[in-house]
C-alpha cells in the first residue's frame, strides 16, 4: 500500500484513531457576488446585483454607471447602510392600457436598514462602519441576486419581502 503525503499546494493532516484529511486552497478561483461593496473617499461602488432581474437605480441611472455618495452621519452607533429600496407606483391608464402599478427599484445610503411605511419596501445589502466622521470599512450583508414581493395582509398591514 502507498503512502499518502502531500502534493503542492495541499495540505495533508493525520489523526491517530481518525484518519487523514487532506486540503487545498483555491485560489485560483473567485467568487465575485452580487452587491459585493467597494469602499472609496466619499462613495460606495457596488458589484452588479439584480431585484426581480432588474438593475437598480442611483440617482435615476444604473447602478453600473455611478456610484453612490455616502451622504449625511452615521446613526449613534457609528454605522449606516446601503439598502434596496423597493416602491410600487400606479401608472395612469392610457387609451390603448389600463392602470397598472410600476415597481421602481433603488439604492439609497441610510442611517436605519428599516422601512416602516406600507409602500416602501427596503432590504439593506452593506453595512458601512465609521471612524471620526468617515467611512472605514463596508461589509457586505447580501450575497444573492433578490427578489421582491409586496404582500398586503387581511389585517390590513403591508410586508415587503426580500429572498
Amino acid at each position: 500500500m502507498a503512502k499518502l503525503g502531500p502534493g503542492a499546494g495541499t495540505r495533508l493532516v493525520q489523526y491517530e484513531g481518525i484518519g487523514s484529511v487532506i486540503s487545498a486552497a483555491d485560489n485560483d478561483r473567485q467568487w465575485s457576488h452580487p452587491w459585493k461593496p467597494y469602499l472609496g473617499t466619499s462613495a460606495l461602488r457596488l458589484a452588479l446585483g439584480l431585484v426581480e432581474n432588474r438593475v437598480p437605480k442611483i440617482g435615476g441611472k444604473p447602478m453600473t454607471d455611478v456610484d453612490l455618495p455616502l451622504t449625511g452621519k452615521p446613526n449613534a452607533d457609528g454605522e449606516s447602510w446601503v439598502c434596496v429600496e423597493a416602491k410600487t407606483v400606479p401608472v395612469a391608464a392610457t387609451s390603448t392600457t389600463e392602470a397598472s402599478e410600476e415597481l421602481q427599484i433603488t439604492l439609497v445610503h441610510t442611517t436605519s436598514p428599516v422601512s416602516r411605511a406600507a409602500d416602501l419596501g427596503r432590504h439593506p445589502v452593506a453595512l458601512i462602519l465609521w471612524r471620526e466622521e468617515r467611512p472605514f470599512r463596508a461589509l457586505p450583508i447580501t450575497y444573492f441576486h433578490l427578489r421582491y414581493q409586496r404582500v398586503v395582509l387581511s389585517t390590513g398591514g403591508t410586508r415587503h419581502v426580500f429572498v
